[in-house]
């Protein structure tokens, strides 16, 4: 059982002003005629008295204790190998020595959460493999977690709406509890070990934006039936608000299709007057006497107006509605969250984005007319975020490659994802990237080793910035030398990346990964793999090893030769591990003292036996004909999910085993067999486990592998009599993964 210990660390300090998708900042400078600051992009609406930029003095870093509060805490974490765990979070009174399983959530300190919490679970499965974590907090406590029943669909469809009967809120429940703190989202990847507990940092970000509201045309000593010229603020409401919002950021930021609502309105008390001094030092004077309440300069509506994300394009964007007196009259107001375009005339919807705050200024008009409003938007930082708006979720977009000395090229041709070069000689590569914000290209090497003889990635040449069609953002053209290796063994594989990332986060990355000698490496090691054969006209590569083999196979001692536990670790890194057909679980040759289900184990069905609460999950199941219940109606090959490869690879299908029967591997020479056609190509006679008894026997004697396809009970494998045939599903055999 692994442990992941999760601590989620709150820092106070300014935040800059981040840049909208969907009006940036060239399109507002071309609009309106007036530069903004750089990294600033503001929504002004004015009434009748045209459009005004400036900035608004206003600091963001206010947030209060209860929007930054963390109540509960729920994990998703996904591996390829194992699919999808959900943890819950511990509730009240359940202890870790009941509920290993669930989160148990612990504050620094109850009374202020700015000094971080620590997260607990004990995970069930996944050790071996990299994991992704999505964390959920705040959920009500009641919350039905079975009904998220894929990884995917926490992806992609899981939405979370208002707990309460208006809009989102982060205060308690009238002494029911904290049951209104604000839902959040983080996310991150975390190598998972047996028996460690990992312990990383993470960061939170709230589903909601707040809308703060402060009215700059309010005049000190202003009195409802005397405004003094002034405007006096007495109601605000929020149109057109989504009152759901996807869990997990949404590619290009699309909201839920759910009905807006228009009814979430300020609490009277919540339209308070303040003495703003300095951007320092603001003072609430509302319950003052009323020599205090006359020297308020503003009235501020803040910590009060919550929404969820909106980013509705084809119908009525997010508004506000206030209404007050100005100048004596009643007065009705909207500001819709829109900018203007280019020509000037167009209004175009303005995402609202989760996490950010959104200040309103309400000033009055050139002449005392009217009164303008003006928005500007920050993040919001309630809690140690990394915010991401929409355009900086952006990865930059490749194009137009080319290069010279490329072996292989991987992917799209004029994009790919992966490049192969000879270790003999130099070789180029060019690519345009273009992105809403700046293009940053870096280099790096998947470990030391394969750097060991030199940094052999160079960046040489990075064109001036184009601006893309409609100003929608930046190009640059990059060029990589990639310097020749005459020092590499021919067996082993560099890889090294192109990091491209967007300026404005380099966590939205794309990356090309470059391999340099005689072909791609498999899975995460540095072994060539090696091109033998081909299937439908396509070529099949295959792993250099088998699963859990750390070296290449050069001599296999039988079990008799045996002289020392040196020799017999020498063959288990040469051999690796043993399957029985259809599962992931590896076995060891010799393991039979510790590793075997009771003898006549009644079976369970493939479904409930491949599960990882299953009693006999990490066990071999001694049977005559299959180590689960229903077989001989099983009918369809390995499945991909309890596949023992790694990503990116799968074991072989009969056809592909053809290709290694047609070459008669019948002759071992030190336990190995090595094709004549390809001598990269090495099986090592592993040997196997019995399947009636679990029993380790004919390593350096006998090489049998498992194929993918299954047929009327039984699947097809190979050994070195030669034989190419089917055979029951019990035995533990070795697996030469092919690439997919």
């Amino acid at each position: 059982m692994r442990q992941i210990k999760i601590q989620h660390w709150i820092i106070l300090f300014f935040l800059p002003l981040l840049t909208w998708s969907g009006c940036n900042v060239e399109e507002i400078d071309r609009g309106n005629g007036t530069p903004l600051p750089a990294g600033v992009t503001r929504l002004v609406a004015t009434v009748r008295q045209g459009v005004q930029t400036r900035a608004v003095g206003d600091r963001l870093n206010d947030a209060t204790i209860n929007e930054k509060r963390v109540d509960r805490l729920a994990f998703f974490v996904h591996t390829e190998a194992e699919g999808m765990q959900v943890y819950e979070p511990a509730k009240s009174g359940e202890t870790y020595e009941d509920f290993p399983n669930k989160v148990r959530l612990e504050a620094v300190d109850p009374a202020d959460p700015a000094k971080g919490y620590t997260a607990t679970v004990d995970l069930t499965a996944g050790a071996g493999y990299e994991a992704d974590v999505i964390a959920v907090a705040n959920l009500p406590e009641d919350y039905d977690y079975s009904q998220i029943v894929s990884w995917q669909g926490v992806l992609d469809s899981v939405t979370v709406g208002t707990f309460t009967p208006s809009m989102p809120l982060c205060t308690g429940n009238g002494g029911a509890g904290k049951d209104y703190a604000f839902v959040m989202y983080g996310s991150t990847i975390v190598a998972l070990h047996k028996e460690k507990e990992e312990v990383f940092n993470l960061s939170l970000e709230r589903l909601t934006a707040r809308i703060d509201i402060t009215n700059e045309a309010y005049v000190a000593g202003m009195e409802t039936d005397d405004t003094k010229n002034g405007f006096m603020l007495t109601s605000v409401r929020i149109l057109h608000a989504r009152p759901q919002s996807y869990i997990v950021p949404q590619m290009d930021y699309v909201s839920p299709d759910v009905l807006t609502v228009s009814d979430w309105m300020a609490p009277a008390d919540s339209i308070r007057l303040y003495k703003v001094e300095s951007a320092d030092k603001a003072t609430d004077v509302t319950a003052g006497t009323p020599d205090k309440k006359a020297t308020a300069t503003c009235q501020r509506v803040w910590h009060s107006l919550y929404t969820y994300e909106n980013h509705e394009t084809e119908h009525a964007p997010t508004s506000l509605e206030i209404k007050g007196k100005f100048r004596g009259k009643e007065i009705t107001r909207q500001i819709p969250f829109v900018v203007t375009d280019i020509d000037g005339i167009t209004k175009k919807p303005v995402p609202i984005v989760r996490n950010h705050r959104y200040l309103v200024q309400i000033s009055p008009a050139q002449g005392e007319t009217d009164i303008t409003y003006k928005v500007t938007v920050g993040e919001w930082n309630a809690v140690d975020t990394v915010n991401v708006q929409p355009n900086q979720d952006q990865p930059p977009v490749k194009s137009g490659y080319s290069g010279t000395g490329a072996t292989k090229v991987f992917g799209d041709p004029a994009a790919p994802d992966s490049l192969l070069f000879a270790a003999a000689a130099n070789g180029t590569i060019s690519f345009k990237a273009a992105c809403p914000f700046d293009i940053k290209v870096s280099v790096d090497y998947a470990s030391d080793a394969d750097k060991a003889s030199g940094e052999w990635l160079s960046i040489t040449k990075i064109s001036d910035a184009t601006i893309t069609k409609a100003g929608a953002g930046i190009e640059r053209t990059f060029t990589i030398g990639v310097a020749k290796n005459d020092a590499l063994d021919a067996g082993l594989v560099n890889r090294g990346y192109i990091l491209i990332a967007n300026a404005g986060n380099w966590s939205a990355i794309d990356t090309i990964t470059v391999f340099q000698g005689a072909n791609i490496a498999y899975g995460k090691t540095r072994f060539a793999a090696v091109t033998m054969g081909a299937v439908n006209g396509i070529d099949v590569v295959w792993a250099p090893v088998n699963v859990g083999a750390t070296e290449i196979a050069t001599n296999v001692i039988k079990d008799a030769d045996l002289q020392n536990d040196d020799e017999k670790r020498s063959n288990d890194r040469q051999c690796g591990y043993y399957f029985q057909w259809g599962r992931k679980v590896p076995f060891t040759y010799g393991g039979e003292t510790t590793d075997l289900a009771p003898s006549g184990t009644t079976l369970s069905m493939y479904a409930e036996a491949t599960k990882p609460d299953y009693t006999y999950a990490d066990k071999f199941i001694m049977d005559n004909n299959a180590w689960f219940s229903d077989y001989s109606s099983f009918g369809k090959n390995w499945p991909r999910e309890n596949d023992p490869c790694p990503a990116g690879w799968r074991v072989p299908t009969k056809d592909e085993l053809q290709i290694i029967y047609d070459q008669k591997p019948l002759t071992l020479t030190d336990g190995v067999w090595t094709s004549a056609t390809t001598p990269a190509f090495v099986l090592p006679a592993a040997g196997d486990r019995v399947y009636n008894t679990g029993k380790s026997e004919a390593r350096g004697t006998t090489a049998v592998y498992w194929s993918s396809t299954f047929e009327s009970g039984k699947a097809f494998r190979l050994n070195t009599d030669p034989v190419l045939a089917s055979r029951d599903l019990a035995p533990g055999y070795s697996v030469r993964c092919v690439k997919e």
